[in-house]
């Protein structure tokens, strides 16, 4: 918590496909969010006629680099360039590394962001990931798995966690996306992390359990009950539910 701030770009995506004209829409991600959002480019319209947008973005026109070869980010009213200019560029290597940089303002201090390359390409079936979910899940959920009960007794032998959070072949987790949560800045602190499974309907709306998540040595992790304390009002880790052995 210490290291990044919570509402600054922890993670881009940038594709080609997502270039309209001159303008390249970059999606990015945050550590310190309330809700859960589409993976979506851009934002879409439901059938009730209200949006409902990706968890952020920034537009760049592609045609008007600086001086410098930096890039002039949209306005945007988050934190990381509220009421001041930001920019983008890269540096080429043995890979290339990503720029962000704000120049100091009145209200912000200067700051250089540099990232690395994790994925070099996305699937047809999950063209537009967010950029922090795809990561956490990629390093920590991601594989096919045989699982285990409280008792160590084997549950399911083949229970399969897709990239973009898909959960198959074990009843309890049936139709579900799971995601590794990043926000633990308010309220009471968290201790252990956390991941949530949840049901999405048509109009992205989120119904999850959630889970005390704890890894093991050789791709082993568990999720362990998350139970609500009435007396200290703070969450308290319970019991191993399942133990996940990843394949291979």
């Amino acid at each position: 918590m210490t290291v990044f701030d919570p509402n600054y770009p922890v993670a881009l995506r940038i594709q080609p496909k997502e270039q309209d004209d001159s303008y390249f829409r970059i999606g990015y991600g945050v550590l310190h969010d309330h809700m859960l959002h589409p993976e979506i480019s851009g934002c879409k319209i439901l059938a009730t006629g209200d949006s409902i947008c990706e968890q952020s973005y920034f537009m760049v026109n592609s045609q008007r680099p600086d001086s410098l070869n930096f890039y002039r980010l949209s306005p945007n009213e988050d934190f990381f360039n509220y009421e001041c200019d930001a920019f983008f560029s890269w540096e080429y290597g043995t890979d290339t590394v990503l720029l962000l940089y704000r120049p100091a303002s009145a209200e912000l201090p200067e700051l250089t962001v540099r990232y690395v390359r994790v994925a070099r390409s996305f699937k047809d079936d999950y063209p537009y990931p967010n950029p922090l979910y795809y990561f956490t899940r990629v390093r920590l959920l991601a594989g096919t798995f045989t699982v285990k009960d409280a008792a160590g007794k084997v549950v399911c032998t083949k229970l399969i966690i897709g990239e973009d959070g898909k959960m198959a072949g074990f009843l309890p987790f049936k139709n579900r996306l799971c995601y590794f949560s990043t926000d633990v800045y308010c309220g009471p602190q968290e201790t252990e992390d956390v991941v949530l499974c949840c049901l999405v309907d048509d109009a992205s709306e989120f119904d999850c359990d959630a889970y005390y998540y704890h890894a093991l040595p050789f791709g082993v992790f568990q999720f362990l009950e998350r139970k609500y304390n009435e007396e200290s009002e703070e969450y308290e880790v319970g019991k191993v539910k399942y133990t996940f052995i990843k394949h291979g």
